[in-house]
């Protein structure tokens, strides 16, 4: 209890407070080219009609869309590895770890990596120590995609961190072990963040999917593409607001990615209100309402962190060219 009440107490003497961002629809692309990605294209084209269709569920979607978004700032103390204080509690993560080390979203190149196929988790939707064949997700079958799967590679080699996935017929994540030493991050501080693009948009998805699934299915895509579209806008401001500090974010990282638990949903909420703010509820499954909602954290590197991946926030350059999972299914 002394511990509890000890974090709780430094999460209440923040030296910063949580800004609340309400941004135009229309002050942010959404590149077509990341709703071809969302679908699952790969670097398959899609046909003149899919296209043609997608551009304009892009262009309905942004006059309904309210994106809005909280954040703050918080310190970091690394303790023993891979334990990590923000204040509003312990996060134990080794994925986390590197990401505010480097700047890396997984480590797909660690030569000492031991998987262990014998006892997946307990989300795991095979038993089998085999993948399972990937050869059949298509666009047609992508019905029901959540945020938090939508970033997530679909197939990885063995070196690599399998991530949980809520698409069909793609693989779910095994445990692992890393035996390597971990690098010494150089991080102090970080954002938290949760933003949206509003209810509007799991209105019209709803709407779409008793009139017309196909147009169901790409507003998934399109909500996608959006809600990663304002968090790069989200992020300018922020790389702007400490721009005079010397210092540099670092690729958001969020809950349910690789070893970073989805419980920390719970902090998030806690430590930024966004019912209140921001108007995301979590349920009882730690999911985000509105479906098309992000929580993430974002590490500031100093001039002296050396971070290998910083990311590019450029719209019109494709990101997939900078990313290590070279065997992802969403790649473009």
């Amino acid at each position: 209890m002394q511990d509890h009440l000890s974090l709780e107490s430094r999460y209440m003497n923040m030296n910063y407070p949580v800004y609340v961002d309400v941004t135009d629809s229309r002050k942010f692309e959404i590149p077509l080219r990341e709703v071809k990605r969302y679908l699952g294209y790969g670097r398959v084209e899609m046909t003149p009609e899919v296209a043609g269709l997608a551009r304009e569920l892009i262009e309905e979607a942004r006059k309904i869309m309210r994106p809005r978004a909280c954040y703050t700032r918080l310190a970091v103390t690394f303790m023993d590895y891979p334990r990590m204080d923000f204040g509003f509690g312990i996060v134990e993560s080794r994925n986390l770890w590197k990401n505010l080390s480097d700047g890396s979203l997984y480590d797909y190149t660690a030569p000492a990596l031991e998987v262990s196929s014998e006892s997946p988790l307990p989300n795991s939707s095979t038993s089998s120590d085999e993948s399972p064949d990937v050869s059949d997700v298509s666009p047609n079958n992508l019905f029901s995609v959540t945020e938090t799967s939508l970033r997530q590679p679909s197939s990885v080699t063995e070196a690599s961190f399998k991530q949980p996935s809520h698409v069909t017929g793609i693989p779910t994540e095994r445990q692992i072990s890393v035996s390597q030493q971990p690098v010494i991050p150089l991080v102090r501080e970080c954002f938290l963040l949760a933003a949206t693009v509003g209810p509007q948009m799991d209105v019209l998805i709803r709407r779409y999917a008793r009139t017309s699934p196909s147009k169901s299915v790409i507003l998934q895509a399109v909500g996608a593409a959006a809600i990663e579209a304002y968090c790069d806008l989200l992020e300018v401001r922020m790389s702007a607001e400490v721009a005079d500090e010397g210092l540099t974010l670092l690729p958001r990282f969020s809950p349910g990615y690789g070893d970073f638990s989805l419980n920390h949903q719970r902090d998030f909420f806690r430590v930024l209100d966004p019912p209140r703010r921001a108007g995301i509820t979590l349920t009882d499954r730690l999911l985000m309402v509105p479906e098309k909602s992000v929580t993430a954290v974002i590490g500031l590197a100093g001039p002296d962190t050396g971070a290998a991946c910083l990311p590019d926030r450029d719209a019109s350059k494709n990101r997939c060219d900078a990313c290590l999972n070279k065997n992802c299914g969403y790649r473009v």
